[in-house]
């Protein structure tokens, strides 16, 4: 058969557009570029493959179809990076992923994470406040309380803090809360 191209998926007939350099040396040095990242994406390199591909893309935006190719591999590689950080052990490391949770708007998550590092030590006062404000984004106003209360037997210094806290927003105006935040006789 003739030289004939076919419609379909591959360099010759790429889905979702057209290679406009094909045919130009630059070009093919880009493209061994990407099938060099792709070996490495294979062969587990997802860091070294996110960076490559990255480049990749930044330096052949005049040819859309491989641009675009090597930022979703990259955003691939990007994601495969993600999955395997290691998961917090220590109470400690739980607190501070937590906090990330909590900060990202994450509440129910940053609660599972506090939940085991109050469990593991249940004496600190921090990880009982950050509880509470996961409890306050998830709008239990009394859990709120109780691990607020708790925090602050712990640490005085952090009724002050929650006071002036955001994360406390969802709950401020609360009967609940405002007896932690501002105790009367009764409930000091």
């Amino acid at each position: 058969m003739p030289n004939s191209k076919k419609k379909g998926r591959g360099k010759d007939a790429p889905a979702g557009g057209e290679f406009r350099g094909q045919d130009t040396e630059a070009f093919e040095v880009a493209l061994k570029e990407y099938e060099g990242a792709l070996e490495l994406v294979r062969k587990g390199g997802f860091a070294e493959a996110r960076e490559r591909l990255l480049a990749l893309a930044a330096e052949n935006r005049n040819e859309p179809v491989l641009s675009d190719r090597a930022r979703t591999w990259a955003g691939a590689c990007a994601k495969r990076i993600a999955a395997a950080a290691p998961a917090p052990q220590t109470a400690e490391e739980r607190y501070f992923e937590a906090v990330s949770r909590l900060n990202d708007g994450r509440p129910k998550e940053a609660k599972a994470l506090l939940d085991a590092a109050v469990a593991a030590e249940p004496g600190e006062g921090s990880y009982w406040y950050a509880r509470a404000a996961a409890h306050a984004g998830l709008r239990d106003a009394e859990a709120a309380a109780a691990d607020l209360r708790r925090a602050i037997s712990l640490t005085p210094h952090l009724r002050f803090q929650a006071a002036q806290d955001t994360a406390f927003e969802p709950v401020r105006d609360e009967a609940s809360f405002i007896d932690v935040i501002e105790p009367s006789a009764a409930g000091a």
